[in-house]
């Protein structure tokens, strides 16, 4: 942790490289809090294994009800939620997840229906709606008219 620059420096991760991730206010707030300035030289957050921290997955799993969910699967919501409830750009997001391409990134991002019809809506951030420029009408519309290309002829025949 870096608390200085508000980054936490993950050296083993999933895709084997290292990478520096921003922290957002809360997350800082949080792991300030748990913060030991006794031991700030050690390796984990928590001071737990892996081990330790798959079996407390395990066990809130276990009394939440939920059967099928996986300590990964909520590395697939944060990103999703990144991209619905963020003004974060499609790379600034990649490099928070880490993912090593854009394939991979659009396969773990799972966006809500009816978030998009809100954004779409103008409802999620009471910015104008998106779409409002293409789909307005505009003051003094422009006619135009279709014309048919003319026919013209190649080396290798007509087209």
């Amino acid at each position: 942790m870096d608390f200085t620059r508000h980054v936490a420096r993950l050296r083993h991760t999933k895709n084997g490289e290292p990478r520096t991730v921003p922290l957002s206010p809360a997350a800082y707030r949080i792991l300030s809090d748990l913060r030991d300035d006794n031991d700030a030289d050690r390796a984990t957050v928590f001071g737990m294994t892996t081990g330790a921290i798959t079996q407390a997955m395990d066990d809130a799993r276990r009394r939440s009800g939920i059967e099928d969910l996986r300590f990964h699967d909520l590395r697939q919501e944060a990103t999703s939620r990144l991209f619905e409830n963020t003004t974060l750009d499609v790379m600034e997001i990649k490099a928070i997840t880490g993912h090593k391409t854009m394939q991979m990134l659009a396969r773990y991002t799972h966006l809500r229906t009816e978030r998009l019809v809100e954004k779409l809506n103008g409802e999620a951030d009471g910015k104008e709606k998106p779409l409002a420029f293409f789909i307005e009408k505009p003051a003094n519309p422009v006619k135009h008219t279709l014309t048919r290309p003319k026919k013209y002829t190649t080396p290798w025949g007509r087209k």
